[in-house]
This record gives C-alpha cells, sequence and structure tokens, in this order.
C-alpha cells in the first residue's frame, strides 16, 4: 500500500545563549576547525561563505555557511545558533544505517565549532525530519487510511481534500516532541505555451507526510535556569527523535 519510508531531510540544531557577535569574525578559525575535524574522513567542506549582515539584525540569520563536498548538506552558524541540514540523496533515503551513522558523526563536529564561541553555551538543541511515504492510492484512499488512523469520524466525509494531525508530547519530563502527519501531493508546473490552463499541473507523487521536531527545550520551560544541552544529550535526543518517527511511520503504513 506504502512504499518504504523515505527521510527527506533531518536538521539538528544548537542553540547558543548569550549570542555571539564574533561569529564572521572567526570565520577563518571555524574554517581551519572543520578542515581538521574532518581530516581522514570521506566527507569535507568547501571554504567559508561569509554573509554580509550587520551584528545589529537578527542573531538567528547565518552569518557564516560551509557546503558539503557532496552537496547534500550543510552547516549554518548564525549569532544564536549552529545547525547541520542534511538533504539525502535517493539511495541513504532508506538506508537508516548510513544517515544514523552520519547524524552521529556530525555531533562532535557541531560542538568542535561551538568550542570557538567561548563566551556562550548550548541552551538546548533540537532534531527534525522531513519522511515521506509515497503511495499509488489516489486523494481519497488516502484521507481515508488518514481518517482510519487518527480521525475516524472523517473517514467518509467526501469533501475532505486535505488532511493533517498536529501533536506534541513532554517525554520523561524532559522533552517536547512534535509530530505533524498530513497528505502531501507533489506536483509538476512544468511550463507549456499551449496549455489553456497553467495552474494545472501533473502529480508526480503523493502519499502522507511526517514532519517532527524533538528538542531538550521542556525543562528551561519550566524554570530549569541552569540547564544546557551537553553533547551526550544531543545523542540522546537524535536517538528518541529518529526512533519517535519510525514508529509513527510503521503505525500509517500498518493496514491493521
Amino acid at each position: 500500500m506504502f512504499d518504504e519510508p523515505r527521510y527527506r531531510q533531518n536538521q539538528l540544531s544548537l542553540i547558543l545563549f548569550p549570542p555571539s557577535k564574533d561569529v564572521r569574525r572567526k570565520a577563518i578559525q571555524f574554517e581551519e576547525k572543520l578542515k581538521d575535524m574532518m581530516e581522514g574522513t570521506d566527507g569535507g567542506y568547501f571554504p567559508a561563505v561569509v554573509h554580509s549582515v550587520p551584528d545589529e539584525l537578527d542573531p538567528q540569520i547565518p552569518r557564516v555557511t560551509f557546503n558539503s563536498e557532496h552537496s547534500f548538506s550543510s552547516i549554518n552558524i548564525s549569532q544564536a545558533s549552529i545547525v547541520l541540514t542534511i538533504g539525502y540523496s535517493d539511495d541513504w533515503q532508506t538506508e537508516s544505517d548510513k544517515r544514523n551513522q552520519y547524524i552521529m558523526e556530525r555531533i562532535p563536529v557541531l560542538f568542535g565549532l561551538k568550542e570557538l564561541l567561548i563566551e556562550t553555551q548550548v541552551l538546548f538543541c533540537g532534531f527534525s525530519s522531513l519522511v515521506h511515504l509515497s503511495t499509488l492510492m489516489n486523494d481519497t484512499e488516502i484521507i481515508r487510511h488518514l481518517s482510519t488512523k487518527y480521525f475516524h469520524e472523517l473517514r467518509d466525509d467526501p469533501q475532505i481534500y486535505d488532511l493533517e494531525l498536529k501533536r506534541s508530547f513532554v517525554i520523561d519530563d524532559k522533552y517536547f516532541n512534535t509530530i505533524s502527519i498530513a497528505n502531501y501531493r507533489s506536483i509538476n508546473f512544468a511550463f507549456n505555451p499551449n496549455d489553456m490552463n497553467p495552474l494545472l499541473g501533473k502529480v508526480i507523487e503523493q502519499g502522507i507526510q511526517i514532519v517532527s521536531d524533538f528538542n531538550d527545550k521542556y525543562q528551561l520551560s519550566q524554570g530549569m535556569e541552569a540547564y544546557r544541552s551537553s553533547e551526550e544529550t544531543v545523542r540522546r535526543v537524535v536517538e528518541l527523535a529518529l526512533d519517535s518517527v519510525q514508529q509513527e511511520a510503521m503505525r500509517i503504513i500498518d493496514t491493521k
């Protein structure tokens, strides 16, 4: 009924506090540190791209970017965060061992870059996932399947075109886990000058999409002002997040 889950993207964020205004001035140091840490591995990064963003603007705007040599990931460093974004190749989208190893190997890399910002700490971390479950079912059948799993009373409503569910959980009194589930469709709007209706594109893929955001911000929200994320904490967040998304995907795929 559904194809194997495809992990389109993951993003790992270290949120820094207090924000550092030295990011652009340390671009060369970041570059040298990254080169040293990646030596001997099968994936490196191109030289730093320094963005001309005044220090007084939004601290979340990236000041320095490193793009990977294989083009599938990047590291953005702002005054208030260090963010690794990974967009997987087609073969890696279904290779969990390769994806997970890649992510885990990059955690100490992010902390190594953070060491150069000695005046700031990792306030909390977050890990997000984008997963697609494609199918040959039509819109009506996809909506019926989603409704059966999560909105049984809407199962046979013929007027529903799109359906989305968003849930937030507190895990172990430590973490927030927010999961959004919705139907999706990818449409090709290839321009044809002879087409009488240019807005009518062709659906090239459709199915159910899972978007997950897992973080350890809960403890800060409960007044634990001294709380900070460690490298071990980030590993735990990633492990729990990946497990949660996989369980949700299996629940959707299950025909029972």
